[in-house]
C-alpha cells in the first residue's frame, strides 16, 4: 500500500493544541492559515505527510485539486472540530476506529470506512479509545460544492470500501501523478479525481447498498 509514494514522516514530541499556536504560527506559509483560524485542535501521535508540488493559478481557478494529503496515526486524545474553511475533505480509516460529528449526527468509521464532507459546515473528528490511522485528502475545484451536494442526497458522507478496493487505488494513482512531473499533470490529476468523486457517489448509491446488503445476506 502506498508503495513509491514519497512522504515525510512526522512524529509529534508532544502534543498539538491549536490554542498555544502563536502569531507566527499563523504566517508560517507550511500551514493553511484560513483552516488554523477556523479550527480547533489537538494532536498526538505521528503523520505521514505528502509533499504537493505547486498548484497552477489555472487549475485552482478551474479544476479539480488536491490541497493536502496525510495520513494520521492519532494517539486516543486527538481531535479536529473545524468550520467555515472553504475544503472538501475525504477521510478513510485504515486501523483503529474514530468517530465523525456532522450535520448533527455522529458516525463511528472503522477500517474501510470513509466519509466525504464539506468543511465549511461544522464537523468534528476525534480518535475513539486507541490509535486511529486515517488519511485526510483536502480537495477542491469549482464543481465540488455541487458535486458534494449530489453526494448526500443519498443520505449519509459515510461511504465503505475494503483496503484494497477501487477508491484505494484511485488515491495511489493520484498521488503518483503529483509526484512527478507529468504532461499536463493538472488536467490528469483533475480527470483522476473526477473518477474517484463518481466512484465515491455509484459506491453510496441507495441501489448499491441494496446489493451489497443482499450479498452479505445470502452469504450467511
Amino acid at each position: 500500500m502506498f508503495e513509491k509514494i514519497p512522504f515525510t514522516n512526522i512524529v509529534a514530541k508532544n502534543r498539538l493544541l491549536s490554542k498555544t499556536l502563536t502569531k507566527k504560527d499563523y504566517e508560517n506559509p507550511v500551514y493553511n492559515k484560513e483552516n488554523l483560524m477556523n479550527s480547533k485542535f489537538v494532536i498526538s501521535g505521528s503523520a505521514d505527510s505528502f509533499q504537493m508540488p505547486p498548484i497552477t493559478d489555472f487549475a485552482v481557478q478551474n479544476l479539480f485539486h488536491v490541497e493536502s494529503f496525510m495520513i494520521f496515526h492519532y494517539g486516543f486524545d486527538s481531535f479536529t472540530e473545524r468550520q467555515n474553511f472553504h475544503s472538501f475533505l475525504i477521510m478513510y480509516t485504515y486501523f483503529g476506529q474514530g468517530i465523525l460529528t456532522y450535520q448533527g449526527k455522529n458516525y463511528t468509521l472503522k477500517e474501510g470506512d470513509g466519509a466525504f464532507i464539506n468543511c465549511m459546515d461544522y464537523h468534528l473528528y476525534k480518535a475513539d479509545r486507541m490509535q486511529w490511522d486515517t488519511a485526510v485528502l483536502h480537495l477542491n475545484g469549482p464543481l465540488l460544492a455541487a458535486f458534494h451536494a449530489q453526494y448526500m442526497q443519498n443520505g449519509s458522507p459515510v461511504f465503505h470500501e475494503e483496503t484494497n478496493g477501487s477508491f484505494q487505488k484511485i488515491l495511489e494513482h493520484l498521488l503518483k501523478l503529483y509526484s512527478i512531473p507529468h504532461l499536463y499533470r493538472d488536467w490528469q490529476a483533475s480527470t483522476c479525481i473526477d473518477n474517484m468523486l463518481n466512484h465515491l457517489l455509484l459506491l453510496t448509491a441507495p441501489e448499491e447498498k441494496e446489493k451489497l446488503t443482499h450479498r452479505n445476506t445470502s452469504a450467511i
